[in-house]
């Protein structure tokens, strides 16, 4: 079983309310029917049109299927990890350094939208397999450590709203190849400020549904960020511009490195070819 290349892990992790709205998504035509656009294996569906009614009687049997498997414990969940991706737990999932990246940096803290790329060859996370998030964000680190100017800095950005554009294409290490598993466009929007659990808010129903629904999204793409308020003051952000790195942070998932990273994936995902020279 790997995860997030197949769908079994992803939907044990769903909640009941929500593993029909996954599943329905994936074989809509927007109709009164159901197609079998979604390529991968899935519980032996059919590359077919079906019925509503054939479709709930299918989702019927695969969410007794889940079910048991929520409470099975398999060998592959030993390496299937959850981590924070920032400085005081793991790492960030990337970080834009100022000296490569100042220009966007400074277009971000005067409230300019800016498209930049996570580039999964240059992750220093060359130990885990398959990245996934769960919660994502990005994270003004003041270059060098100093904790009163990060913490003025952060009380600064508490009264901003962040949107970050997940343009589509999720990119993943998996054995030491990279794979493409191409989405729509997800628009994440949520504020800097968070209440004591550690929830951020204002928050959009795309990062709440993200959160719950274990949605195969890869930190690893192209992103669109912009911060905005009506009311915030962007010449009080605008003196951090050049002693901030950008981190891309929050939670996900991974496979941990083991002996067993031997599943064929290639029938299933086509393997993205890149030049690392």
């Amino acid at each position: 079983m790997v995860f997030p290349l197949t769908n079994l892990p992803v939907l044990c992790s769903l909640s009941d309310d929500n593993i029909l709205e996954t599943i329905r998504p994936m074989h809509s035509n927007g109709k009164d029917n159901y197609n079998g656009e979604f390529s991968q294996p899935f519980f032996c569906w059919e590359n077919k049109t079906y019925s509503q009614e054939r479709l709930e009687q299918k989702i019927g049997t695969m969410h007794s299927i889940v079910q048991k498997c929520k409470i099975i414990l398999y060998k592959s969940d030993e390496c299937l990890i959850e981590d924070k991706f920032n400085d005081e737990f793991s790492q960030p999932f990337f970080v834009w350094e100022n000296k490569t990246y100042s220009q966007e940096i400074s277009k971000l803290l005067n409230g300019e939208e800016v498209t930049i790329y996570a580039d999964i060859t240059k992750s220093d996370h060359n130990n885990k397999n398959a990245i996934k998030f769960n919660e994502i964000g990005i994270k003004f680190r003041y270059k060098p450590e100093d904790k009163a100017e990060q913490n003025n800095m952060d009380n600064e950005l508490n009264n901003f709203i962040l949107s970050m554009c997940h343009l589509g294409d999720s990119y993943y290490k998996y054995n030491d190849k990279f794979y493409k598993i191409r989405n729509t466009k997800y628009n994440i929007i949520c504020g800097f400020k968070k209440d004591n659990d550690g929830e951020p808010f204002p928050r959009n129903e795309i990062y709440k549904k993200i959160k719950k629904g274990e949605l195969m999204l890869s930190p690893y793409t192209m992103w669109k960020i912009k911060l905005y308020n009506d009311d915030a003051n962007f010449s009080k952000l605008k003196k951090y511009e050049k002693v901030v790195d950008l981190e891309l942070v929050e939670l996900g998932k991974y496979i941990q490195n083991s002996n067993d990273l031997s599943r064929k994936v290639e029938k299933y995902y086509n393997e993205y070819k890149i030049d690392l020279l």
